[in-house]
C-alpha cells in the first residue's frame, strides 16, 4: 500500500484560502461597483426631475408673459438640452422629443406669438407629457 497523500490534499487544499478570498473579493468589488452605478442613477433621475419641473414652470411662464428678450425662451431650449442629455444616460428608451416638440413647437420665439389664456389647451399638452415623462423617470428608479 502506498502511503503518500492524495494528490488533492498536496497540491489543491493548501491554494484553497487563497482561492476563497480572491472569490470573495471579486464578488464584493462587484457588488460595490453595482451599488455606485445604482446611486449615479439615482442622482441622474433626481436631477433630472428637478429639470423637468423648471421647464415645466418655465415654459408655462413663457406662453403668458411677453419675453421679448428671449430668455425664457434660451433657457427653455438649454434646459431642454440637459434634459435629453439626462435621459439618455439614464435609459436609452426615454425620449425628449414629444416634450420639445409640444414646448417649442408652433410659434415659439416668433414675433408673432400671441400671448396666451391659462386654460389654453397648450398649457394641457404640456403639463401632459410633463406628467407622462416624470412617469417615466420615476419608473427608472426600479430598473
Amino acid at each position: 500500500m502506498n502511503n503518500q497523500p492524495h494528490w488533492v490534499y498536496l497540491y489543491i487544499t493548501p491554494f484553497l484560502p487563497t482561492v476563497l478570498t480572491i472569490a470573495g473579493w471579486f464578488f464584493i468589488v462587484r457588488r460595490e461597483k453595482s451599488k455606485r452605478r445604482l446611486e449615479r442613477k439615482d442622482r441622474r433621475i433626481d436631477a433630472a426631475l428637478t429639470l423637468l419641473e423648471k421647464i415645466e414652470a418655465d415654459a408655462l411662464r413663457y406662453y403668458t408673459v411677453d419675453d421679448t428678450d428671449n430668455a425664457l425662451a434660451s433657457a427653455i431650449k438649454h434646459n431642454l438640452k440637459w434634459l435629453a442629455k439626462l435621459c439618455v444616460r439614464i435609459n436609452g428608451n426615454l425620449k425628449v422629443t414629444e416634450l420639445r416638440t409640444v414646448t417649442t413647437g408652433g410659434d415659439f420665439e416668433s414675433k408673432k406669438r400671441m400671448l396666451l389664456q391659462p386654460d389654453h389647451v397648450k398649457f394641457i399638452q404640456i403639463r401632459d407629457v410633463v406628467f407622462k415623462l416624470r412617469d417615466e423617470l420615476e419608473g427608472c428608479h426600479d430598473d
